[in-house]
C-alpha cells in the first residue's frame, strides 16, 4: 500500500507541474539583460536592466502590445531620452516610439516602463503559415547635468539591442469568428486549458485505483 500511495503522489505532483509549467510559459516572452554604462574619463560604471515583455500569441485584427522597462541598479541620476521598439519579420517591419515625457531614474529599483502597440499587417501574411517575429527594444539615455557624480554623457544600445524572438500562427482575416481569448485577469493560455482536463483525469484515475486496491486488500 505504501508503494501505491507513493506512486499516486508522484502522479499527482507530475500533473500539477505539467499544468503550472504550461501556464507560466503560455503567458509571455520575457527577456532581460544587463546594460553597463562606462565613463572612462571618470572611471565610473553604471548598471541598468532592460526588460522586454511580449505576448506569445496574437489574434488577427487586434493590436499587439510590447512592454519595455529600464530598471536602475545604482544611485546615478540619468534621463531616459527616448525609447523605441521595432517589431519585424521577413514580411514586415514596424516601429513604435515613446510618447511619454523623459523620465529621470535616481536610485536602485527606479523603473521606466512603457507599452508599445502595433497593428500587424495581415495582408502581408500567408494564412495558415507560421511566422517568426523579433521584438527589439532600443533605449537612449543621458546623465543629468550636475547630479550624476562623475557619470557624464549620452548612451544608447543601438549596437546591442534587446531582442525577443516570437513564433506565431498566421490567422486569416476572412475567418468568420476569431479565436476566443481568456477573460481579462486570467494568465493561462488556451493550450494550457486543454492540459488541465487530462491532468484532472489522471488524478481521478489514480484515486479510483487507490480505492480499488484498498477494497482488494480487505480480509
Amino acid at each position: 500500500m505504501k508503494k501505491t500511495a507513493l506512486a499516486l503522489a508522484l502522479m499527482f505532483t507530475f500533473s500539477c507541474l505539467l499544468v503550472i509549467s504550461q501556464i507560466q510559459t503560455g503567458n509571455a516572452s520575457d527577456k532581460l539583460y544587463l546594460w553597463e554604462l562606462h565613463n572612462e574619463g571618470a572611471q565610473v560604471e553604471a548598471e541598468y536592466q532592460i526588460r522586454i515583455t511580449a505576448p506569445d500569441s496574437w489574434q488577427a485584427n487586434t493590436p499587439y502590445e510590447v512592454t519595455v522597462r529600464v530598471i536602475s541598479k545604482n544611485y546615478y541620476e540619468v534621463k531616459i531620452d527616448s525609447a523605441k521598439t521595432v517589431l519585424e519579420s521577413e514580411n514586415f517591419s514596424l516601429e513604435a516610439f515613446s510618447q511619454e515625457e523623459p523620465k529621470i531614474l535616481t536610485q536602485p529599483a527606479d523603473i521606466y516602463s512603457e507599452k508599445f502597440s502595433f497593428n500587424i499587417p495581415t495582408d502581408k501574411l500567408v494564412s495558415g503559415e507560421n511566422f517568426t517575429v523579433s521584438a527589439i527594444a532600443v533605449i537612449s539615455l543621458s546623465s543629468v547635468s550636475g547630479s550624476s557624480e562623475g557619470l557624464n554623457g549620452t548612451w544608447n544600445n543601438y549596437n546591442n539591442p534587446l531582442t525577443a524572438s516570437l513564433y506565431f500562427s498566421s490567422q486569416s482575416t476572412s475567418s468568420p469568428e476569431p479565436t476566443p481569448t481568456p477573460p481579462e485577469g486570467h494568465s493561462y493560455s488556451i493550450p494550457a486549458i486543454f492540459l488541465i482536463g487530462p491532468s484532472i483525469v489522471i488524478v481521478m484515475v489514480g484515486l479510483g485505483l487507490l480505492v480499488y486496491l484498498k477494497k482488494r486488500h480487505k480480509p
